[in-house]
């Protein structure tokens, strides 16, 4: 009996290893096409909000050459107030520019005035340090040298500062009055100004003790201006009162 012989079929080998070499250079040739395409070339940056920056260097460039990514980094350099700036493609001719700026918490005093946001970043901004409506942290003149706006900075007094600030934020009694100042040079006697009452508190435990702070509040609502200090440093809250001897 003689046997069978097995016959590739060259033309379908043909097939399946050109088919993919055939595709890529047609979708190269449709990408060089689709770059060189006058109707892909930026004619309009839009920018949401008025701010002192030039983008008009993209106006001329396609719309899929330009690295989105790198855009932003750049752009960050000169807004360290902005957490992130986003650029999009509006196709199929436009560039968006979002620019998204940090949530401000504080006021930190070194050499000259920072502000302070959720994350620990210290940046500049004239109009929320003119404001006066932030609390201010001081005490970090030697804690933080050579400070630069745009860094995040994760040092135990900073950590403490954002520490306080969210759990007196989140007291239902305390979020109704305002923190004047965070004094943090002596970690073991944190000094906190409230609407004219000090306070004073240890480094650990925070949210406890300023769910003290609260309900001593809630008591105390109609003699608050009477109260010179509290000292909440010890198992039990210590009150000072002005005209006390």
């Amino acid at each position: 009996m003689k046997k069978r012989k097995f016959k590739l079929p060259i033309k379908l080998l043909l097939i399946v290893f050109l088919l993919p070499v055939v595709v890529c250079f047609a979708l190269g040739y449709a990408w060089k096409s689709v770059r060189n395409a006058q109707y892909f070339r930026v004619t309009e940056v839009i920018i949401k909000d008025p701010v002192e920056i030039d983008f008009s260097y993209l106006k001329g460039k396609n719309i899929f050459s330009i690295d989105l990514v790198k855009e932003s980094e750049y752009a960050l350099k000169s807004f360290p107030e902005c957490s992130n700036i986003r650029i999009v493609r509006v196709l199929p001719n436009r560039i968006f520019v979002n620019f998204l700026k940090r949530s401000p918490l504080a006021l930190v005093k070194l050499y000259k005035y920072f502000v302070l946001d959720g994350q620990g970043t210290l940046f500049h901004d004239p109009i929320l340090i003119e404001d006066g409506g932030l609390p201010i942290i001081v005490g970090l003149e030697t804690k933080i040298f050579g400070p630069k706006s745009g860094r995040r900075y994760n040092t135990k007094e900073i950590q403490l500062a954002l520490e306080l600030l969210k759990e007196f934020k989140k007291n239902r009694v305390l979020s109704n009055y305002m923190i004047k100042t965070i004094d943090l040079k002596d970690l073991s006697k944190i000094l906190v100004s409230i609407d004219n009452i000090e306070v004073r508190l240890a480094q650990d435990e925070i949210g406890r003790r300023l769910d003290i702070l609260g309900n001593l509040f809630a008591q105390s609502r109609n003699k608050l201006t009477e109260i010179k200090y509290i000292d909440l440093r010890f198992k039990a809250p210590v009150i000072k009162y002005i005209d006390a001897k």
